[in-house]
């Protein structure tokens, strides 16, 4: 099945206009905006948390099979245009280098052609094309026929992305890019010069459709779909949308297919990645610290009810992965998780409280004894290196929510709401791994050379599957004390008959257990993988 929404189209023309004149239709469009913020303004007083409201939706009428609540009925989460008023196949010009200004001249065209509350449609037509930088706007479904291959044009940005929904441009609604039959191809193996990748950017976009596509990777810095947070005209983030039917290959380890900083009400369904983690809502954000800080309950950005359904990876880290880092989010239910060849199917972490050192030319260990002069000898679970190469320290949980009043932080949660159902595992032996995920390799398993691979300052470690469930959430005795939250994961055994004996369903992470300590005597040597051709 594929989007294919009917109506009345009228071809390369600009539709019948009535008697309103655009003018007064435009003015009659603010009006109603400046009604609805007020509405929404006057609904968020009467509540003393944001987070109430947010939670309140209508997903939370949704009947308690986990099948309903994830919901197949993909109207709930995005109303497809009944019509389109004017439809446009563009005619790209065969640019060997870039099409896109012609593809974002035709949107402006149509953006300015359309009323208050029309819907237009352009059509990208089966071929080759080269496009960057394109900005998506309101009321506009790009539809682009199957076979059609899309290249990363050429960009002079660090970070290049293609297809932008609200990003640094102010809020747009109803805006889709959808693929026709069995879909198109996003590859971004031919620009050379730029690892630093994102295919969709989306930020600040209401009722919003991304679907039917593959992704060809080469090892990418950065997620292929960012669903993200932005403080132009705002701050605000994705609300009611649905990503669905793409597919990425050759990920790299530490990203994937998606990272969910923020996103209301979204739909994730039919995802796929080779490598990497499929979909990964981890709420750590830089613009999100800075907007949260220092509030109790920090409700700007994170997610809350987010569902997902039919998500897979292959030779990968997980397929999901939940890690709320300071965030108290909302809940999460995801049913129908898989992965073969993976080191995890999930991967959960806890919340906690991380505190970077001032710059780059402080060491590890000058970072660690500073934090442990201000928080008591111990107060650190890890230091490690964070982008530019700065230090940062990662305090154990019970030092977290005491740090509160010197770094603004408590340690993140999800809602007890929280469910992931249908876990299936397929054992094998080519899945991407942490470096420190080799503590859990049993020791017989170490006599195995694996491989990794390096690309620039990037090493890929490849390894055996380790479990179904990586859980690093201990509960305490409830989300509010240090980062712990219930959640409840459902392991379909009878798909683990391929694990050798004595590899667990589920790995608890608690390093004061004697079976994990004694691990760590146990070596495991890497040699040199062939490195990927793109």
């Amino acid at each position: 099945m594929f989007y294919n929404p009917l109506g009345f189209f009228v071809l390369n023309e600009k539709p019948i206009k009535n008697n309103i004149s655009k003018m007064k239709k435009r003015r009659i469009k603010v009006l109603k905006s400046v009604y609805l913020t007020f509405l929404t303004t006057l609904i968020l007083g009467c509540s003393s948390n944001v987070d109430e409201v947010m939670e309140n939706d209508e997903t939370t009428k949704l009947e308690n099979n986990v099948q309903a609540r994830i919901n197949s009925n993909i109207s709930r989460f995005y109303k497809a245009p009944e019509n389109f008023e004017i439809i446009n196949n563009i005619q790209f010009n065969n640019n060997k280098n870039d099409d896109s200004v012609e593809l974002q001249t035709a949107i402006d065209n149509m953006s300015d052609d359309l009323g208050v509350n029309d819907y237009g449609k352009i059509i990208i037509p089966k071929g080759e094309y080269y496009l960057a930088d394109i900005i998506m706007k309101s009321n506009i479904t790009i539809e682009v026929e199957e076979e059609t291959i899309i290249h990363a044009g050429i960009s002079f940005k660090n970070n290049q992305v293609i297809f932008g929904f609200g990003d640094k441009t102010g809020g747009i609604e109803n805006s889709a890019l959808i693929g026709t039959g069995s879909g198109f191809v996003i590859d971004l193996r031919k620009n050379k010069k730029n690892r630093n990748m994102i295919v969709c950017a989306v930020r600040d976009v209401e009722n919003f459709m991304i679907s039917n596509f593959i992704i060809e990777d080469k090892i990418s810095v950065f997620a292929s779909i960012l669903v993200d947070i932005t403080d132009v005209n705002g701050p605000n983030w994705p609300k009611n949308g649905v990503i669905q039917k793409i597919d990425q290959k050759l990920a790299h380890r530490g990203y994937g297919l998606i990272q969910a900083y923020a996103a209301n009400k979204v739909l994730f369904k039919d995802l796929s990645c080779d490598g990497g983690v499929t979909l990964r809502i981890e709420t750590d954000n830089r613009l999100m610290k800075e907007l949260n800080k220092g509030k109790n309950v920090p409700n700007i950005g994170g997610v809350r009810n987010v569902f997902a359904e039919n998500i897979s990876n292959r030779n990968g880290l997980a397929a999901l992965m939940l890690s709320p880092h300071f965030m108290k989010n909302g809940r999460v239910v995801a049913d129908n998780i898989s992965s073969v060849n993976s080191s995890f199917t999930v991967r959960v972490e806890r919340g906690f409280v991380e505190i970077f050192a001032e710059n780059n030319t402080i060491t590890g260990d000058d970072h660690k004894a500073a934090i442990d002069s201000i928080y008591g000898s111990g107060s650190v679970a890890a230091v490690y290196k964070r982008g530019g190469g700065i230090f940062v320290a990662r305090l154990k949980p019970e030092f977290a929510n005491a740090a509160f009043n010197e770094v603004g932080f408590k340690a993140g949660t999800f809602s007890s709401n929280t469910t992931i159902t249908n876990v299936s595992t397929t054992y094998g032996n080519t899945g991407h791994m942490n470096f420190n995920h080799r503590l859990y390799m049993p020791c017989e398993e170490r006599n195995t050379v694996y491989c990794r691979y390096k690309i620039g300052k990037d090493a890929i470690f490849h390894g055996p599957t380790l479990a179904a469930v990586f859980n690093n959430n201990i509960e305490g005795s409830g989300p509010e004390t240090t980062g712990s939250f219930r959640i409840n994961i459902d392991v379909d055994e009878s798909v683990l008959k391929s694990f050798p004996p004595g590899i667990p369903k589920t790995v608890i992470i608690d390093n004061n257990t004697a079976e994990i300590r004694g691990r760590r005597d146990c070596k495991v040597e890497f040699k040199d993988c062939p490195i990927p051709t793109f």
